[in-house]
């Protein structure tokens, strides 16, 4: 299998960007509950919203279980606030200490629409869309 696409997502938003990437990159996409579905991927993307300033327990929780030994990694994040450069950074020190190469980063902050929730909107997910798209061409 060529790409994957694992995530983490509580209100839907960082699955709406999942969902673009895997378009991109004619990926599967699966929530990290299910993360063993996305097992043999050449190049595996991985997700989270910014929790604290940091990746999700889950998305963590995962990175810390992972063999990645080989592997190429592609990390994004969804955000409202800040903390998308250092949630990246804490994902690349796993992906890293479990023997994958990071090999692209994409972050999105959702527009802010109502009482300071933001939310992908069409150009986020042309955006993510495109960086599937990058990152499986080369």
């Amino acid at each position: 299998m060529p790409a994957a696409v694992v995530y983490y997502s509580k209100t839907g938003n960082t699955k709406k960007i999942a969902e673009a990437i895997a378009r991109g990159a004619g990926a599967k996409c699966v929530p990290v509950e299910r993360e063993k579905e996305a097992g043999g991927a050449d190049l595996l993307f991985v997700g989270t919203p910014v929790h604290s300033f940091g990746p999700s327990k889950p998305i963590l929780a995962f990175l810390k279980g992972a063999d990645l030994s080989g592997k190429k990694v592609a990390l994004f994040c969804t955000y409202a606030g800040l903390g998308n450069r250092r949630t990246l950074r804490k994902m690349a020190k796993e992906v890293e200490r479990r023997g994958g190469r990071v090999v692209g980063e994409f972050w999105c902050r959702g527009r802010f629409k109502f009482m300071g929730r933001g939310k992908p909107d069409a150009e986020d997910e042309r955006k993510a869309e495109e960086f599937g798209r990058k990152m499986v061409s080369g």
